[in-house]
C-alpha cells in the first residue's frame, strides 16, 4: 500500500466519522427542540429510526 493510498483510506474514515457526528448532533438539537416526531428525525438526518430513538431514550 501506498503513502497516498493510505492517507487517502484515513481521510474517508475521518470523513465518514465526520459526517456521522453531524448527523449525531442535528438530532440531538432537534431532540432538544422537542417539536419533532423520532420519524421526521431519522428521515432528515439519515440515521435509523432505531438509532434516533435510542438518543431519545439517553435524553430523558
Amino acid at each position: 500500500m501506498t503513502l497516498e493510498m493510505m492517507f487517502q483510506e484515513k481521510f474517508e474514515e475521518g470523513y465518514e466519522i465526520g459526517v456521522k457526528q453531524a448527523k449525531l448532533e442535528t438530532v440531538g438539537r432537534l431532540l432538544e427542540m422537542g417539536k419533532f416526531s423520532l420519524e421526521d428525525m431519522a428521515v432528515w438526518s439519515g440515521l435509523p429510526l432505531e438509532k434516533v430513538q435510542e438518543l431519545a431514550d439517553m435524553q430523558s
